[in-house]
């Protein structure tokens, strides 16, 4: 088949359009859509942290309420607690038989964020979801670990939970940014309480079988309530900072008579 001159003209238009449509094509993929570099990706961070973040504050508050209740522990093991009020509150002096002092369980804050930790790590797995974050045409991957590791520090006001889950952004020029740790400042008085449970009513108790809770709550200035239940044989102790609903509450055991 012979083309034209007419015809060949045509089509070395239509070949020369193509080319120039191609290179537009590779012009503007280029210049608007091209994968980020580190210094983008540096702004795709507030998504992947606030995911985790705000996992933190939702599902670790419903940990340190249950501690609270239960006397610093999050597993009770049999003949460790006494129910009340449905919840399982926990001796932490034991009675010794024909004595009023009690046997000093030796409670430490180690455990307690030991507890909390070992909690957090699995139900913080299954809240975090940094995956949302993805959008339509983005031009890099979320890869996320398998398995999170959190750190509790129990303070006097404030318990402070971090979460190392590292988050990684990879774009598909290769650049990659990780970020690594995650936490939040949660406001429950635990180590304060804990220290008065501890330190005032459990030694006073161990050492001379009885505690006079309003007199130090006069001599401290009412900062701590201190509410003495006694359903028969123990005593429960219910300790709360007077400007925060939160409580820590445990039993010392007592000898039927």
């Amino acid at each position: 088949m012979v083309l034209k001159k007419g015809q060949t003209t045509l089509f070395i238009i239509l070949g020369i359009i193509i080319v120039i449509l191609i290179s537009l094509i590779f012009y503007f993929r280029t210049a608007f859509i091209s994968p980020p570099k580190i210094e983008e990706l540096q702004k795709e961070t507030d998504c992947p942290e606030r995911v985790v973040t705000d996992c933190i504050a939702r599902i670790s508050p419903d940990y340190i309420i249950l501690l609270g209740k239960q006397g610093g522990y999050l597993n009770t093991p049999p003949d460790t607690f006494r129910l009340f009020n449905g919840s399982r509150v926990s001796f932490l002096c034991f009675n010794i038989p024909g004595r009023e002092e009690c046997m000093n369980r030796m409670l430490t804050k180690e455990q307690m964020e030991k507890e909390l930790e070992n909690a957090l790590d699995f139900a913080l797995q299954s809240c975090i979801n940094v995956q949302q974050c993805r959008r339509f045409g983005q031009q890099y991957s979320i890869n996320t670990p398998k398995k999170l590791k959190s750190d509790v520090n129990i303070g006097k006001e404030k318990v402070l939970v971090k979460v190392s889950y590292p988050v990684q952004l990879v774009s598909k020029t290769g650049a990659q940014l990780t970020i690594q740790d995650f936490s939040a400042s949660l406001d429950y008085p635990l180590g304060n309480l804990y220290d008065i449970a501890v330190n005032e009513i459990i030694n006073t108790e161990a050492e001379f079988g009885n505690f006079e809770q309003l007199l130090y709550m006069i001599s401290h200035k009412g900062k701590t309530i201190i509410d003495l239940k006694k359903p028969y044989p123990d005593k429960l102790y219910v300790l709360k900072a007077v400007d925060n609903p939160f409580k820590f509450q445990f039993f010392v055991q007592g000898e039927p008579g």
